[in-house]
């Protein structure tokens, strides 16, 4: 597995070295200019594992590490996970990390429906009101969907001279 992303050639961005390697996540860390705000986009990514006992506290820890890293670089952050943690299920371990992180860095998902089986595919912000719209699309070659956010402002595009 591993985390893909695109952006504009036009885009001002740059691909930022993370804190440190994280044992419990991969991820990928850009900066970039949404509008008249800088952000801070990652994508984080995780296998499906049982949370639980040490890992449990490796995983918050390793979360509270990047994303208090995240918040130093700019006052914008905008996270794209497939953490394998069900958001929906708040009684158990897993959906209690990614709650827990929600609330400790103001984080809010762009989308909850009650149809989901499961929402694990997650587009967290610190800056809800700068986005329209969440849209999930099911492009039928994966059992994940597509989650794209729908921002208020453009991007800002460089072009070339």
């Amino acid at each position: 597995m591993g985390i893909k992303a695109f952006f504009l050639s036009t885009l001002t961005s740059k691909k930022l070295k993370p804190p440190r390697k994280f044992d419990t996540f991969e991820s990928l860390v850009i900066k970039s200019k949404f509008g008249k705000n800088d952000v801070t986009v990652l994508g984080l990514y995780r296998l499906p594992k049982t949370v639980s006992g040490e890992y449990a506290l490796k995983l918050e820890s390793d979360f509270h590490d990047i994303l208090a890293w995240a918040n130093l670089q700019t006052n914008f952050v905008v996270i794209m996970e497939d953490l394998n943690l069900d958001r929906l299920e708040p009684q158990l371990k897993e959906g209690k990390v990614l709650c827990d992180l929600e609330d400790v860095y103001g984080l809010s998902p762009t989308r909850i429906t009650d149809k989901s089986q499961t929402l694990s595919d997650v587009i967290l912000t610190n800056k809800p009101e700068l986005f329209n719209e969440a849209v999930v699309y099911d492009p039928s070659i994966s059992d994940h969907s597509i989650v794209k956010g729908i921002m208020s402002e453009n991007a800002i595009n460089h072009l070339e001279k």
